[in-house]
């Protein structure tokens, strides 16, 4: 059996990974009118459905490599826009009533083979685009994702019927309808679909709206509404227009993803004074820097508006750009946390200290900050934290951030400070640094970035049962006991690395359970201004300790 499978493979393996297709479920129609026969109608209905499996399977590798190497992506797309397709089956076939509008509907599975031409060169199979086997397009909803994004777009189909004066008034109202049923009745899309549609004498056989009005209604909606079908019109007594459409409306999901959004709102000065002003601003990019190195919170910068906009205005203004990306860089979802404060107060001086013995006098800087800050759950509205800190820097503290006498260099360092103690406030409270790796003395830690420093020195508990309020039931942590002192030795943006400075009862596992092992931070790394300070102390010691000894 096994050398069976084997020739199988050698036969069929390469043939297989090198010619990967998608398997759709699509629907097709034509109407007779007066021009067309009833076998014309249907193949040009099946023709129909033909085509849009071909693009269906073009936007599903479109999403899927959206990350990956450009001409890659290029090739794969053309190769699919000259696919051939193989009908598998027809699922459902059914004529309207002649009073209706005489249009076959048509709905078949087929296989989408993409050209052997146009295919790319590359060989290996990671190369190919990740298309499902059984990729139903008409299923509700029908969802679509970008690598690495953080939302999700959900075709959902709706069935809405509506009267107006005239067919192309009664589809507009029906258009609104789906919209306000799927994303409710608020959405920027219904406004601006109400306030440009036009009559348009763009119709196609028997009063049919042409795919060139199908793209009118994408773009006026920002790609909300993807596509529509008019199952039927008839005209009342009243005068009236009736339609049935079946609407595909895009709504924008957010991901389960592992990590939370914190939107960093700017901080505002409680005082008008322009350095006080300018300083809330370099406070607020300095927090979104520092939080995001940790790459714990996916960060979103509320200072950048106007940029971020510009940006989003070259996707919805690019032709060739996909309905759902454009649908997702015109929604702003909201965080799941929000960081918002102000800057209570700033000071700055250099107080110069006189020495005798010496013949010189040293300036000393010295500054002080006071902020109020507070984190909160976007959803429900509560804080979920929220502090009034105060924070004196000594001249240590300058030594190793270079001052320059243009008057505000010493309120950009004060920022920088003050951000990154908030921002280890911040993480120390939600995410401690986690041990994922031991081997000997040597220990990894799940964090890197700037937020980790060579010397720095941490304490390293064992994380026991989780803690109860006996109040509100609610975790309050875990039980933590210490087991030794670590100092980090290494730093890089992802991980960090240390050593044991004490010795400990056990050494850990090989391989860890996640959150086993935590650290808290115990002291930072020391500036240059400290170790001068210690190196001076201790020579100063030595000398006395040998003038002891002469004596």
């Amino acid at each position: 059996m096994r050398y069976l499978l084997v020739l199988v493979w050698a036969l069929f393996g390469q043939n297989v990974l090198a010619n990967p297709s998608s398997i759709v479920e699509v629907k097709g129609y034509s109407c007779m009118g007066s021009e067309l026969s009833r076998k014309e109608t249907e193949r040009l209905a099946l023709q129909d459905a033909k085509r849009k499996a071909v693009e269906s399977s073009k936007t599903l590798i479109e999403s899927e490599t959206e990350m990956e190497d450009f001409a890659l992506k290029r090739d794969w797309v053309a190769a699919y826009s000259s696919a051939e397709v193989k009908v598998l089956s027809t699922v459902a076939q059914v004529w309207d009533e002649p009073e209706s509008g005489d249009c076959f509907y048509i709905t078949i599975r087929a296989e989408v083979v993409p050209s052997e031409e146009l295919k790319p060169t590359k060989a290996s199979n990671d190369d190919a685009p990740r298309v499902s086997q059984d990729t139903k397009n008409w299923s509700k909803p029908d969802k679509k994702q970008s690598a690495g994004s953080r939302t999700t777009v959900e075709l959902v189909e709706v069935e809405v019927s509506a009267e107006a004066e005239t067919e192309s008034l009664a589809i507009k109202k029906a258009l609104v309808e789906a919209i306000g049923r799927v994303n409710g009745r608020q959405m920027a899309a219904l406004e601006r679909l109400d306030q440009n549609w036009e009559e348009s004498p763009e119709l196609g056989p028997d009063g049919r709206f042409t795919s060139e009005m199908q793209q009118k209604v994408t773009s006026l909606t920002n790609g909300v509404v993807d596509s529509y079908d008019l199952l039927s019109h008839e005209s009342l007594d009243n005068g009236l227009v009736s339609v049935l459409i079946l609407a595909r409306v895009a709504r924008l999901r957010k991901q389960s993803g592992s990590r939370l959004s914190l939107a960093v709102l700017p901080f505002i000065a409680e005082e008008r004074d322009p350095i006080l002003q300018r300083l809330a601003g370099i406070f607020t990019g300095a927090l979104s820097a520092n939080l995001a190195s940790s790459r714990r919170f996916e960060v979103i910068d509320r200072q950048e508006g106007v940029a971020l906009q510009s940006e989003r205005d070259v996707t919805l203004k690019n032709k060739s750009v996909a309905v759902a990306d454009k649908l997702r860089v015109t929604a702003d979802l909201s965080a799941d946390l929000l960081i918002s404060g102000s800057i209570e107060s700033v000071a700055f001086e250099t107080r110069e200290v006189r020495f005798e013995a010496l013949n010189r006098t040293f300036p000393l800087p010295e500054g002080s900050i006071q902020i109020s800050y507070q984190i909160q759950k976007v959803s429900s509205g509560e804080v979920r934290f929220a502090d009034l800190v105060s924070y004196r820097f000594e001249a240590d503290d300058f030594s190793d951030l270079q001052l320059t006498h243009d008057g505000f260099s010493p309120y950009v360092v004060i920022a920088d400070l003050a951000s990154k103690k908030i921002a280890r406030q911040i993480l120390e409270a939600s995410y401690p640094l986690t041990v994922v790796a031991a081997s000997g003395s040597a220990l990894t830690l799940n964090q890197g970035g700037d937020m980790v420093e060579v010397g720095a020195v941490y304490t390293v508990f064992e994380a026991g049962e989780r803690i109860l309020d006996p109040y509100t039931k609610e975790s309050i942590g875990r039980e933590e006991r210490m087991i030794g002192l670590m100092e980090i030795t290494r730093v890089t943006a992802k991980f960090s690395v240390g050593k044991w400075l004490e010795p400990i009862e056990k050494m850990l596992p090989a391989e860890l359970p996640p959150g086993k092992y935590i650290c808290r931070l115990k002291s930072v790394a020391q500036t240059s201004g400290s170790r001068t300070h210690g190196e001076f102390k201790n020579r100063v010691k030595k000398q006395k300790e040998t003038m002891a000894d002469d004596w």
